[in-house]
């Protein structure tokens, strides 16, 4: 069960990471897609991990190397979840409304109700962590890359 699954991240972030080292030394200018997506996938086996500080290393290069912000979005997506599991949601709000005000949507911190935003990220936070491996698997999965 959990257990099995704990080890399918801890295979993959192992497997990630040494597909990072494989790579050439100018690795981003040759191989770009490669590496972004190496790097993010990584990111995202280190988060299922609980590794955070792996997380914000690994995001840190991505963020330093991609090109577009487009190519940003997994990092920092990642990140704010990063933040929220270390129960930083002050700073996981305010990444995720730069990302947003970024992407042409203009918030304002002081506009947002922070109480009503940690109980609904805490109601959510507890459904899925109360949730199976196979019930979250059967998730749908979101098909609108920009509707992040």
């Amino acid at each position: 069960g959990k257990a099995m699954s704990l080890s399918i991240f801890s295979s993959s972030a192992s497997y990630f990471g040494t597909g990072i080292r494989l790579l050439s030394r100018d690795h981003w200018g040759n191989n770009y897609d490669l590496s972004l997506h190496l790097h993010n996938y990584y990111a995202d086996a280190e988060y299922c991990n609980g590794n955070f500080s792996q997380v914000k290393r690994v995001t840190k290069v991505v963020l330093e190397k991609s090109r577009t912000f487009y190519d940003q979005l997994r990092a920092y997506l990642v990140l704010v979840k990063t933040l929220g599991a270390e129960t930083k949601l002050h700073e996981a709000i305010e990444m995720g409304i730069g990302i947003l005000t970024h992407l042409g949507h203009n918030l304002s911190s002081e506009s947002f109700d922070h109480s009503a935003i940690n109980n609904s990220f805490n109601e959510i936070k507890a459904s899925f962590e109360n949730m199976t491996y196979r019930e979250f698997s059967s998730l749908k999965i979101m098909e609108d890359s920009d509707a992040l």
